[in-house]
């Protein structure tokens, strides 16, 4: 029997581009999509107001009548880096960087399979499924840390590396991924899932101890307390849990109410079923541990949308195993970079130019700059009664003279409070009420939310006056008094 040839150079060379021109196009498309998520506002400004001071807020700076609460340092690190980066390069770099840490989530899981053998192509093919499966949850957010974070460890615990190198990097990721976005949580459930079914695989002797799984597994509940806020971190999460479901936010809520609701994620039910596929075509070629993993984040998936990007990423190790062949040899090969190299350069140079000439802002269009630009020009200092979507771009251009009243923190008001927050948008409680309660000096709403209380505050010429309205956005500001 006699060995294989070896690849040739061109072969090489050709075989590592798939790699890098996946990773261009996942950015094209990420970078192509405008930030969309209000909240970064408000995350950005928390990271300013940690720099300017050099520590964390004592109290809660942002909402009205909670200022004698304290400050809960949830994401606070991706606030602060976040902020850093609009320092230097303004919202472009934000969103650039974004882009860029997203891309690199699926590269981590990509590269890990590559180097195991997996043809180049079939795993360019499954990064670019992967983020076409969960495109709708891109946006520029401290999520995208948790995203990466969790790719690390999906690579980390395929990499062939010693067990003490493996706890030493692991435990140093999954303590920077608590304190950038409060996710580990789901690591530990990839992670838990892995070891148990080594363990299993161990008590009927057919496979090694799964000490490097099992380890990080240990570790994650710890790096989940690791982190400023301690304790309070499991409080918050389900506190936000409760309401978040409560107020079926879309990202809380199950697949097929998003379906039933005219908010449909078809991607992810394409991706649903091409996985199926794949299993009863190619299924056999699947580990165990894979395929558990994946089964368990589809699951969660349809259970609550926010788990859609993990379960993307999880489920890359099963596209892969069900679309390759016989090992590439190629991918233990160190291609010449004199071809990969400037290959690698040029797509990441156009992946970011192209959007940028199309959007330099790199914003959706609907968020309300110019509206509340007009309200800035009013020169009002105090309480802004707020939709809560708008209330990240009233926090980052007013604050300190500005405070909100709702926001995209929805464990900091109660059930009763959201009920009535709800009942004013309808135009249920009076505007007298709405003075006595929160003694606004002015009202950021948005349309087709909060159309009963514009239609309120239009009707009282004598108290509110409407400045020109920006799309979705309407404000409302005291009439001058005579």
């Amino acid at each position: 029997m006699t060995d294989s040839p070896a690849p040739s150079p061109s072969v090489t060379n050709r075989a590592a581009l798939w790699l890098p021109l996946a990773a261009a196009i996942v950015l094209l498309s990420v970078l192509w999509r405008p930030a969309h998520d209000s909240d970064l506002f408000w995350q950005l400004r928390t990271g300013d107001l940690i720099l300017d001071a050099g520590q964390l807020p004592e109290h809660e700076p942002f909402l009205a009548n909670k200022a004698d609460e304290p400050f809960a340092p949830v994401a606070w690190l991706g606030q602060v880096v976040y902020a850093l980066l609009r320092r230097v390069g303004g919202w472009p770099l934000v969103h650039i960087v974004d882009g860029l840490l997203w891309t690199a989530a699926l590269v981590a899981v990509g590269w890990s399979l590559r180097l195991a053998g997996a043809s180049a192509w079939v795993v360019a093919a499954a990064i670019v499924f992967a983020n076409y499966t969960m495109y709708s949850s891109v946006s520029t957010r401290p999520q995208t840390f948790g995203l990466l974070g969790f790719a690390v460890i999906v690579a980390l615990v395929r990499w062939n590396l010693s067990l003490r190198t493996t706890l030493l990097i692991g435990a140093g990721v999954l303590v920077a991924w608590q304190n950038l976005h409060p996710s580990v949580a789901v690591g530990a459930m990839y992670l838990g899932v892995i070891a148990l079914v080594g363990w299993v695989r161990r008590l009927l002797r057919r496979g090694p101890v799964p000490w490097a799984a099992t380890g990080l597994a240990c570790l994650a509940p710890i790096a989940m307390l690791a982190t400023p806020a301690g304790l309070t971190t499991i409080e918050i999460t389900s506190r936000n849990t409760d309401i978040s479901r409560w107020l079926e936010i879309n990202e809380w809520m199950p697949l097929w109410e998003l379906e039933a609701r005219d908010d449909s994620r078809p991607e992810v039910w394409v991706g649903f079923a091409v996985s199926i596929a794949l299993l009863v075509w190619r299924g056999r070629r699947v580990r165990v541990e894979d395929l558990a993993v994946a089964l368990v984040f589809a699951g969660l998936a349809l259970f609550s949308y926010r788990f859609v990007m993990f379960w993307a990423v999880a489920t890359i190790p099963v596209w892969v195993a069900c679309g390759s062949s016989e090992p590439d040899a190629s991918a233990t090969k160190a291609p010449r970079p004199s071809l990969t190299l400037p290959a690698l350069i040029g797509a990441f140079i156009v992946a970011i130019a192209i959007p940028t000439i199309r959007n330099p802002s790199h914003f959706a269009d609907y968020v309300p700059h110019t509206a509340i630009d007009r309200l800035h020009a009013e020169n009002v200092r105090g309480t802004i009664y707020t939709h809560s979507v708008w209330a990240g771009v009233v926090i980052d251009r007013g604050y300190p003279d500005w405070k909100v009243t709702h926001d995209g923190r929805y464990y900091l008001r109660t059930k009763d409070e959201w009920s009535h927050y709800h009942a004013a948008a309808v135009g249920l409680v009076p505007i007298a009420e709405l003075e006595a309660r929160w003694a606004p000096v002015a009202f950021v709403l948005r349309t087709k939310f909060d159309d009963g209380l514009i239609e309120l505050l239009r009707q009282d010429r004598v108290g509110w006056k409407e400045l020109a309205p920006e799309k979705d956005c309407v404000v409302f500001v005291r009439t001058p008094p005579r």
